[in-house]
Protein backbone atom coordinates (compact mmCIF):
# COMPACT_ATOMS: atom_id res chain seq x y z
CA UNK A 1 0.00 0.00 0.00
CA UNK A 2 1.40 3.85 -1.11
CA UNK A 3 0.93 6.44 1.08
CA UNK A 4 -0.88 9.03 -0.56
CA UNK A 5 0.17 11.68 2.19
CA UNK A 6 2.77 14.38 1.07
CA UNK A 7 5.55 14.64 3.78
CA UNK A 8 5.02 18.25 4.03
CA UNK A 9 1.49 17.54 5.57
CA UNK A 10 2.23 17.28 9.61
CA UNK A 11 -1.10 16.52 10.56
CA UNK A 12 -2.41 13.75 8.97
CA UNK A 13 -1.27 10.27 9.52
CA UNK A 14 -0.22 8.46 6.32
CA UNK A 15 -2.62 6.18 4.94
CA UNK A 16 -0.29 2.85 4.76
CA UNK A 17 0.46 3.09 8.84
CA UNK A 18 -1.92 0.73 11.01
CA UNK A 19 -1.73 2.67 14.32
CA UNK A 20 -1.87 -1.03 15.87
CA UNK A 21 1.82 -1.92 14.69
CA UNK A 22 4.41 -1.51 16.41
CA UNK A 23 6.13 0.99 13.66
CA UNK A 24 4.90 2.43 10.69
CA UNK A 25 7.13 2.40 7.30
CA UNK A 26 6.36 4.37 4.30
CA UNK A 27 8.30 3.86 1.12
CA UNK A 28 11.94 3.01 3.78
CA UNK A 29 10.69 5.76 6.36
CA UNK A 30 9.82 5.02 9.74
CA UNK A 31 7.45 7.80 10.65
CA UNK A 32 7.65 8.81 14.16
CA UNK A 33 5.26 11.15 15.77
CA UNK A 34 5.94 14.04 17.76
CA UNK A 35 4.33 16.78 19.32
CA UNK A 36 5.38 20.18 20.68
CA UNK A 37 6.08 21.13 24.05
CA UNK A 38 3.50 23.75 23.81
CA UNK A 39 0.81 21.31 23.17
CA UNK A 40 0.78 22.04 18.97
CA UNK A 41 -0.67 19.53 16.52
CA UNK A 42 1.39 17.00 15.93
CA UNK A 43 3.76 16.37 13.21
CA UNK A 44 5.23 13.17 11.30
CA UNK A 45 9.11 13.09 11.21
CA UNK A 46 10.65 10.73 8.42
CA UNK A 47 13.82 8.59 9.54
CA UNK A 48 15.58 5.80 7.62
CA UNK A 49 19.57 4.98 8.06
CA UNK A 50 21.73 6.75 6.45
CA UNK A 51 23.81 4.69 3.91
CA UNK A 52 27.80 5.18 3.23
CA UNK A 53 26.46 5.51 -0.52
CA UNK A 54 24.14 8.01 -0.14
CA UNK A 55 24.08 11.56 -0.17
CA UNK A 56 26.20 13.53 2.33
CA UNK A 57 27.89 10.63 3.50
CA UNK A 58 31.30 11.77 5.19
CA UNK A 59 33.13 11.08 8.27
CA UNK A 60 30.90 13.11 10.25
CA UNK A 61 27.65 11.06 9.32
CA UNK A 62 29.30 7.34 9.60
CA UNK A 63 27.49 4.66 7.93
CA UNK A 64 25.66 2.17 10.39
CA UNK A 65 25.51 5.04 13.20
CA UNK A 66 23.71 7.73 11.47
CA UNK A 67 20.04 8.12 11.00
CA UNK A 68 18.58 10.88 8.24
CA UNK A 69 15.29 12.66 9.88
CA UNK A 70 13.52 15.12 7.57
CA UNK A 71 10.02 16.88 7.82
CA UNK A 72 11.45 18.57 11.31
CA UNK A 73 10.20 21.38 12.38
CA UNK A 74 11.29 25.11 11.30
CA UNK A 75 12.64 25.64 15.33
CA UNK A 76 13.89 22.24 15.69
CA UNK A 77 17.50 22.85 17.13
CA UNK A 78 20.07 20.20 18.08
CA UNK A 79 19.09 19.91 22.20
CA UNK A 80 15.67 19.19 20.82
CA UNK A 81 16.21 16.48 18.45
CA UNK A 82 19.07 15.07 21.12
CA UNK A 83 16.98 14.88 23.67
CA UNK A 84 14.09 13.21 21.29
CA UNK A 85 16.28 10.35 20.16
CA UNK A 86 18.12 9.80 23.97
CA UNK A 87 15.07 7.16 24.49
CA UNK A 88 16.80 4.96 21.88
CA UNK A 89 20.50 5.01 22.61
CA UNK A 90 22.87 7.56 23.00
CA UNK A 91 23.38 10.48 20.51
CA UNK A 92 26.96 11.34 19.80
CA UNK A 93 25.75 14.36 17.78
CA UNK A 94 23.27 16.12 15.78
CA UNK A 95 23.58 18.06 12.30
CA UNK A 96 20.51 20.13 11.36
CA UNK A 97 20.42 21.22 7.92
CA UNK A 98 18.19 22.87 5.34
CA UNK A 99 18.00 20.98 2.03
CA UNK A 100 19.31 22.61 -0.88
CA UNK A 101 18.81 22.76 -3.89
CA UNK A 102 19.56 19.72 -6.11
CA UNK A 103 19.20 17.23 -3.14
CA UNK A 104 17.11 14.67 -2.81
CA UNK A 105 15.46 12.90 0.15
CA UNK A 106 13.81 9.18 -1.75
CA UNK A 107 12.72 6.03 0.01
CA UNK A 108 14.30 3.08 0.27
CA UNK A 109 16.53 1.29 -2.74
CA UNK A 110 13.76 -0.45 -4.70
CA UNK A 111 11.01 1.63 -4.43
CA UNK A 112 9.52 3.47 -7.89
CA UNK A 113 10.36 6.82 -8.77
CA UNK A 114 6.81 7.70 -8.93
CA UNK A 115 6.09 6.46 -5.21
CA UNK A 116 8.87 7.64 -3.57
CA UNK A 117 9.02 10.42 -1.05
CA UNK A 118 10.34 14.00 -2.10
CA UNK A 119 10.85 16.50 0.11
CA UNK A 120 10.81 20.20 -1.06
CA UNK A 121 13.84 22.64 -1.13
CA UNK A 122 14.10 24.60 1.90
CA UNK A 123 13.24 21.60 4.34
CA UNK A 124 15.08 21.25 7.19
CA UNK A 125 16.62 17.82 7.72
CA UNK A 126 19.09 16.44 10.58
CA UNK A 127 21.75 13.65 11.01
CA UNK A 128 21.69 12.24 14.26
CA UNK A 129 24.70 10.07 15.13
CA UNK A 130 24.41 7.20 17.99
CA UNK A 131 27.51 5.86 19.61
CA UNK A 132 26.07 2.24 18.26
CA UNK A 133 24.63 1.23 15.48
CA UNK A 134 21.71 -0.71 17.78
CA UNK A 135 20.43 3.30 18.20
CA UNK A 136 19.69 3.53 14.86
CA UNK A 137 17.92 -0.21 15.14
CA UNK A 138 15.66 1.11 17.33
CA UNK A 139 14.45 3.76 16.06
CA UNK A 140 13.31 2.16 12.60
CA UNK A 141 11.47 -0.17 15.66
CA UNK A 142 9.81 2.57 16.80
CA UNK A 143 6.30 2.30 18.14
CA UNK A 144 4.16 5.10 16.14
CA UNK A 145 0.51 4.74 18.19
CA UNK A 146 3.09 6.46 20.82
CA UNK A 147 3.60 10.36 20.76
CA UNK A 148 6.90 11.28 21.70
CA UNK A 149 7.70 15.20 22.41
CA UNK A 150 10.13 17.50 21.27
CA UNK A 151 11.35 20.30 23.04
CA UNK A 152 10.93 23.67 21.97
CA UNK A 153 14.29 25.47 20.91
CA UNK A 154 15.55 27.88 23.71
CA UNK A 155 17.07 30.22 21.32
CA UNK A 156 14.21 32.86 19.55
CA UNK A 157 12.65 32.73 16.24
CA UNK A 158 11.39 35.06 13.78
CA UNK A 159 10.84 38.47 14.96
CA UNK A 160 12.51 38.43 18.44
CA UNK A 161 15.56 36.16 17.25
CA UNK A 162 15.88 39.77 14.95
CA UNK A 163 15.18 42.14 17.80
CA UNK A 164 17.87 40.34 19.55
CA UNK A 165 20.50 40.03 16.94
CA UNK A 166 19.98 44.07 16.26
CA UNK A 167 20.36 44.38 19.81
CA UNK A 168 23.48 42.86 20.20
CA UNK A 169 25.03 44.82 17.40
CA UNK A 170 24.74 47.85 19.06
CA UNK A 171 27.77 48.39 21.06
CA UNK A 172 27.97 49.86 24.86
CA UNK A 173 29.45 53.53 25.05
CA UNK A 174 30.89 52.70 28.51
CA UNK A 175 32.05 49.37 27.25
CA UNK A 176 33.61 50.81 23.99
CA UNK A 177 35.42 53.75 25.79
CA UNK A 178 36.83 51.09 28.44
CA UNK A 179 38.55 48.82 25.45
CA UNK A 180 39.94 52.07 23.91
CA UNK A 181 41.48 53.25 27.15
CA UNK A 182 42.77 50.08 27.87
CA UNK A 183 44.50 49.96 24.31
CA UNK A 184 45.68 53.50 24.58
CA UNK A 185 46.97 52.45 28.24
CA UNK A 186 48.72 49.96 26.96
CA UNK A 187 50.27 52.07 23.78
CA UNK A 188 51.75 54.22 25.82
CA UNK A 189 53.47 52.03 28.30
CA UNK A 190 55.16 50.62 24.80
CA UNK A 191 56.11 53.46 23.95
CA UNK A 192 57.44 54.70 27.00
CA UNK A 193 59.25 51.49 27.25
CA UNK A 194 60.53 51.46 23.57
CA UNK A 195 61.93 55.37 24.53
CA UNK A 196 63.67 53.72 27.43
CA UNK A 197 65.13 50.98 25.78
CA UNK A 198 66.18 53.15 23.14
CA UNK A 199 67.76 55.81 25.35
CA UNK A 200 69.90 52.88 27.69
CA UNK A 201 71.53 51.68 24.15
CA UNK A 202 72.60 55.38 23.51
CA UNK A 203 74.46 55.94 27.00
CA UNK A 204 75.88 52.44 26.93
CA UNK A 205 79.79 53.25 25.63
CA UNK A 206 81.52 51.40 23.01
CA UNK A 207 84.66 49.18 23.38
CA UNK A 208 86.83 52.43 22.84
CA UNK A 209 84.75 54.44 25.21
CA UNK A 210 82.88 56.38 22.93
CA UNK A 211 78.88 57.12 23.37
CA UNK A 212 76.84 57.43 20.77
CA UNK A 213 74.69 60.87 20.67
CA UNK A 214 71.68 61.44 18.08
CA UNK A 215 70.07 64.32 17.92
CA UNK A 216 66.01 64.71 17.37
CA UNK A 217 64.62 67.15 15.76
CA UNK A 218 60.18 67.47 16.60
CA UNK A 219 58.62 67.01 13.32
CA UNK A 220 56.52 70.36 14.29
CA UNK A 221 57.61 73.11 15.71
CA UNK A 222 56.70 74.46 19.20
CA UNK A 223 54.94 77.71 19.58
CA UNK A 224 58.37 78.89 20.95
CA UNK A 225 59.79 78.37 17.54
CA UNK A 226 57.44 79.88 15.61
CA UNK A 227 57.61 83.03 18.10
CA UNK A 228 61.52 83.36 17.45
CA UNK A 229 60.97 82.63 14.00
CA UNK A 230 58.57 85.58 13.70
CA UNK A 231 60.92 87.20 15.62
CA UNK A 232 64.10 87.00 13.51
CA UNK A 233 62.73 88.32 10.45
CA UNK A 234 62.95 91.96 8.95
CA UNK A 235 60.55 94.26 9.46
CA UNK A 236 60.07 94.87 5.82
CA UNK A 237 59.57 90.94 5.11
CA UNK A 238 57.33 91.48 8.04
CA UNK A 239 55.05 94.49 6.59
CA UNK A 240 55.31 92.91 3.09
CA UNK A 241 53.75 89.73 4.64
CA UNK A 242 50.93 91.34 6.55
CA UNK A 243 50.67 93.37 3.37
CA UNK A 244 49.94 90.39 1.34
CA UNK A 245 47.38 88.81 3.91
CA UNK A 246 45.00 91.96 4.11
CA UNK A 247 45.31 92.52 0.31
CA UNK A 248 42.15 92.03 -1.84
CA UNK A 249 40.43 90.99 1.14
CA UNK A 250 36.85 92.92 0.23
CA UNK A 251 35.50 92.83 -3.03
CA UNK A 252 35.73 96.58 -4.07
CA UNK A 253 39.98 95.76 -3.34
CA UNK A 254 39.76 93.53 -5.94
CA UNK A 255 37.38 96.11 -8.22
CA UNK A 256 40.21 98.85 -7.46
CA UNK A 257 43.06 96.25 -8.55
CA UNK A 258 42.03 95.25 -11.80
CA UNK A 259 40.86 98.21 -12.69
CA UNK A 260 44.85 100.05 -11.75
CA UNK A 261 46.20 97.01 -13.58
CA UNK A 262 44.05 97.91 -16.58
CA UNK A 263 45.08 101.59 -16.66
CA UNK A 264 48.53 100.48 -16.36
CA UNK A 265 48.35 98.14 -19.40
CA UNK A 266 46.71 100.97 -21.62
CA UNK A 267 49.53 103.32 -20.35
CA UNK A 268 52.02 100.82 -21.40
CA UNK A 269 50.50 100.30 -24.44
CA UNK A 270 50.42 103.98 -25.38
CA UNK A 271 53.68 104.27 -24.29
CA UNK A 272 54.86 101.44 -26.80
CA UNK A 273 52.96 103.21 -29.38
CA UNK A 274 54.74 106.32 -29.23
CA UNK A 275 57.95 104.56 -29.12
CA UNK A 276 57.10 102.77 -32.24
CA UNK A 277 55.73 105.40 -34.24
CA UNK A 278 59.24 107.77 -33.57
CA UNK A 279 61.35 104.64 -34.63
CA UNK A 280 59.52 104.73 -38.00
CA UNK A 281 59.82 108.44 -38.16
CA UNK A 282 63.68 108.08 -37.84
CA UNK A 283 63.65 105.27 -40.96
CA UNK A 284 62.20 107.68 -43.06
CA UNK A 285 64.51 110.64 -41.99
CA UNK A 286 67.02 110.71 -45.08
CA UNK A 287 69.49 113.45 -44.09
CA UNK A 288 70.78 115.21 -47.73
Amino acid sequence: MISTTCPRTSSVVPSDCDSRLMACVVNGYTVIPVVRSTGAAQRFLYCKKHSSKAEDSSESHPAGRALFVANLPLDADQQGLASLFTEFGTVDRVDVSTLSKGRHAQGARGTSTRHALQFEEGSRIAYVVFSTPRGVSNVLKANADRKRVIEQAAQPRGLHKWIDEHKSSIIDIATAQAEVDEYMQKHDEAERQAREAEAARENVPDSDGWVTVSRRRSATPTAAARALQEEGESPAAALQRRKKALSDFYRFQQRDARRTQLDRLREKFEEDKQKIASMRAARKFRPV
